[in-house]
């Protein structure tokens, strides 16, 4: 009896866990006015989406706190109201600028500052004038390129305040294409009907070409990262799809579903995507939505209780123990998606020194799959 109820529930805590994976829900609607064309962005714990045409160019910037489903507006904008302006994050301070006014196309970057809500303008974008780039950040550099006309790519570096021209992107310019940061790379490539995707590695300034897209070539695209992988949705055609880092594939998951909110925004806080606002065929709109990713271990629910990782929290220093099947590798994830320790057929004794106070995703590849835990470094 004992043993028919224990499997009853780590076979309802399986199926839950099935369920709540791979799953899209509506999430509060932006507080502000309904807008396309906007720029969105995440840092920390916290999403942000602001600027765009709502209906007229808009400045207004609007915080998005998950823990609470609710929305708080924030400081203004402080650059000239505009569209197709890009973003990224690095630590805590959020990045905005580029992008085209009712006047002209705008070089101007700017710092944004949760904390304070305030903003600081930064060093004018050092490249080529043109709409609808692509932004990202890797560490603790953003980069921004491409564009109507160019396949420019700069570093930008918050230090010292600087502009560095990279390595051109490779691949043809346009607008519209897709950019996202993975761990230590960056990964550009798609719009204007093109399925070619590519890699980027920051540390020898080098392109390398991965597996093109399989879904329907379009415009009107927007993705977002989560640890290991990159997210796709496809406005014109209903379509999301990932990219997996470490197979170099794409694989269709749930639909966004019948909504063609072309020139939306998307974000990621934790481990959860967001993609919202955006404009259809009736107008604009300001929905939100809420992607919760499918687990890679479809045993993770019935195998989590043999991995055990203690002392948790830890000091830096804790022990591995996996159950009956050895770890062949464990990879741990830092809160802003970059892989910070990464070690095959790890020993039971790791250590995590000098590691940032914070939690941490861990992965730990077995023969039976890979699972999920975290860790908290104190």
């Amino acid at each position: 009896m004992e043993i028919k109820l224990r499997l009853s529930i780590l076979l309802s805590l399986f199926l839950f866990n099935v369920n709540a994976q791979n799953t899209w829900v509506q999430k509060a609607d932006l507080a502000g006015n309904a807008r396309k064309h906007a720029l969105g962005l995440s840092i920390g714990n916290k999403g942000y989406i602001g600027l765009g045409e709502a209906p007229t160019y808009s400045t207004d910037f609007w915080e998005y706190d998950p823990a609470n489903d609710a929305w708080t507006q924030k400081a203004d904008f402080a650059g000239a109201a505009r569209i197709f302006a890009v973003g990224f994050s690095i630590g805590n301070k959020g990045y905005v600028g580029t992008g085209w006014s009712s006047n002209a196309q705008e070089v101007d970057f700017w710092e944004f500052d949760p904390a304070g809500n305030s903003w600081v303008q930064k060093a004018d974008f050092a490249g080529s004038v043109a709409q609808l780039k692509v932004a990202f950040s890797i560490g603790s550099k953003g980069y921004v390129g491409l564009g109507n006309g160019t396949t420019e790519f700069w570093e930008y570096n918050p230090a010292n305040d600087t502009w560095l021209q990279k390595a051109d992107f490779p691949g043809a310019s346009r607008s519209d294409a897709v950019g996202f940061s993975i761990g230590n790379y960056g990964y550009v490539g798609l719009g204007d009907y093109k399925t070619d995707w590519w890699e980027y590695n920051p540390t020898n300034d080098t392109w390398t070409s991965k597996t093109g897209f399989t879904g329907t070539a379009s415009n009107y695209l927007v993705g977002f990262s989560l640890s290991g992988s990159g997210y796709v949705r496809v406005s014109s055609a209903f379509e999301f799809w990932e990219y997996n880092q470490s197979t170099d594939s794409w694989i269709q998951r749930a639909d966004y579903g019948n909504i063609y909110n072309a020139s939306s925004v998307g974000f990621s806080i934790g481990n959860k995507g967001y993609i919202g606002t955006g404009g259809d065929t009736n107008g604009n709109i300001k929905s939100l939505w809420e992607y919760t990713p499918l687990s890679t271990s479809i045993n993770s629910a019935v195998s989590e209780s043999e991995i055990i990782i203690f002392p948790n929290p830890t000091d830096g220093k804790f022990k591995l123990e996996t159950g009956r099947t050895n770890a062949e590798k464990i990879e741990i994830w830092n809160a802003l998606g970059e892989k910070v320790f990464s070690d095959t057929h790890p020993s039971s004794q790791i250590e995590l020194s000098g590691f940032a106070k914070g939690v941490y995703s861990v992965k730990i590849y077995r023969a039976d799959g890979i699972h999920n835990s975290k860790i908290v470094v104190k």
